[in-house]
């Protein structure tokens, strides 16, 4: 499998790393964890330079060097290897039709995603460089998030472009001593694991009910058909959304989770609800923490308990001293944290992310002679929905989803509820939360006047499940009935 003598350090896995190790090996060919980014370049750029500034990286981050060992032994490990190179795939398709193109890198990355890794053998990271035009280029990361959280990309890509400017000043790759993810799993090992799980289990005690969203039939989706949309704040929301951040002194995050939450508590009609958030995991203790590339998020419970009469301003400040309080146990991992509850791994079924991972287009394309003008990104959990909340000029919600279990359709019905819930409480942050409403005005008058005006004409000459068969083959997959938090359509 590898050289022993190639072995530079050998230790186990976090909890996060065990639960995506568990999900490769039950489907290897999933593409769940799957991490592929896409930049896009204008400038000219080396693809000699490049592959040397890759092997840099891989040279200076242990993690790019590291394979894991689950066969035969007790426990998982991951294996760090002295040395391992890597080759970057390039390809010039700047001389075929735009349409030809966009055929060509969009089957290139379903191939990418398709061919996966093999966490025990293969480099768990791969770079790839497209040109489109004369100076034009696609570059594309992909990695397994074993290996690395989104956090860590601002990091890699600094490094790399540091690297890539060295060899365009002739100059040799310099490779900083850094502390390994070794260092990490050690912190790991020292936390009081009873002591989270104590904070935990009184943290969730009390919830009686699953916090559901309306899905489109009942039960488990044995398939997963990623699919993402994503919807934008305007500018004059997202500023005075921070103001009201600053104002209170609590995060936008904050913000974000309570308005969240009022939303599950109107869908739920339940004051107490639950969902998953991620977390940056990164324990100021570990010297140089913000410097490793490695896997450190993890996903906690957030719990969204109120009071009817509460005002969304005092709710927000409630939230941020709990996020304060749970920072101090976010180390557990989540099947733990869920092992405290009689619902156990049912309690948490979506997760909310606020991307603040420090990572901006590169602004010295003068010096390096390429500029990154676009970044997009394929990501896939296992989770049937993923709200992440991201911020460029505005703020920007996307809504990555199994399609087999959510509609495109219902994901723009959740935004518009969101838009309903934020523009009451910028209007009126003292707003009490029984008097928060998800639905429009527009949407109230099409529930009362046009969706009651059911007159028509039906064929006398057929009888009711006629029509109904005939509305099947019409309409599939429409909304047949709804009941509760589950959807059922004519199929």
């Amino acid at each position: 499998m590898f050289d022993r003598k190639n072995v530079k350090d050998i230790y186990g896995l976090s909890s996060l790393q065990k639960g995506m190790l568990f999900h490769y090996l039950k489907n290897p060919s999933s593409s769940a964890y799957f991490e592929q980014t896409v930049f896009r370049i204008e400038g000219e750029i080396n693809p000699i330079y490049l592959e040397e500034s890759f092997n840099g990286l891989i040279q200076k981050y242990d993690i790019f060097r590291t394979l894991f060992l689950y066969e035969k032994v007790n426990q998982p490990m991951q294996v760090v290897l002295k040395q391992r190179k890597a080759s970057i795939f390039f390809e010039n398709i700047s001389h075929l039709k735009e349409k030809q193109k966009e055929s060509y890198i969009e089957e290139f990355k379903q191939k990418d995603r398709e061919r996966g890794f093999n966490l025990s053998r293969d480099p768990l990271v791969r770079l790839s460089l497209l040109q489109t035009g004369a100076t034009q280029y696609q570059l594309i990361l992909s990695f397994h998030h074993i290996l690395m959280d989104g956090w860590c990309m601002g990091i890699v890509i600094d490094d790399l472009m540091r690297m890539y400017q060295q060899r365009m000043n002739r100059e040799p790759i310099t490779i900083e001593k850094i502390p390994s993810y070794s260092e990490y799993i050690r912190w790991l090992k020292k936390q009081d694991e009873e002591e989270a799980r104590v904070y935990w289990k009184e943290y969730l005690k009390g919830i009686e009910h699953l916090t559901e969203i309306p899905r489109r039939t009942s039960g488990e989706t044995k398939s997963y058909v990623h699919e993402e949309v994503t919807f934008y704040l305007s500018a004059e929301q997202t500023q005075k959304l921070s103001q009201l951040a600053r104002m209170y002194q609590v995060t936008l995050n904050t913000v974000f989770q309570a308005i969240w939450g009022i939303l599950l508590q109107k869908y739920n009609n339940t004051n107490d609800v639950v969902f998953g958030s991620v977390v940056s995991g990164r324990p100021a203790e570990i010297r140089d923490v913000e410097k490793i590339v490695g896997l450190f998020i993890n996903t906690i419970p957030v719990r969204i308990c109120s009071d009817e009469n509460e005002a969304f301003a005092d709710l927000i400040k409630k939230v941020q001293q709990s996020a304060l309080a749970s920072e101090q146990h976010d180390y557990l991992s989540l099947a733990e944290i869920q092992a405290q509850h009689p619902f156990s791994n049912r309690l948490i079924n979506h997760i909310v992310v606020f991307e603040n991972y420090p990572f901006s287009e590169d602004d010295s394309g003068e010096e390096l002679g390429f500029k990154i003008i676009d970044v997009a990104g394929f990501e896939q959990t296992n989770y049937d929905l993923n709200v992440v909340i991201g911020m460029d000029q505005e703020l920007n919600v996307k809504l990555s989803f199994n399609n087999e279990t959510y509609t495109s359709r219902f994901m723009e019905n959740i935004f518009n509820h969101l838009q309903q819930v934020i523009r009451q409480v910028l209007a009126n942050p003292h707003i009490q939360l029984k008097d928060i409403e998800i639905v429009s005005e527009k949407e109230k008058r099409q529930l009362l006047l046009e969706f009651n005006d059911t007159k028509a004409d039906y064929p006398w000459e057929k009888t009711i499940h006629q029509l109904f068969e005939e509305q099947v083959q019409k309409t599939p997959d429409h909304m047949a009935v709804v009941s509760g938090a589950e959807q059922l359509t004519y199929r």
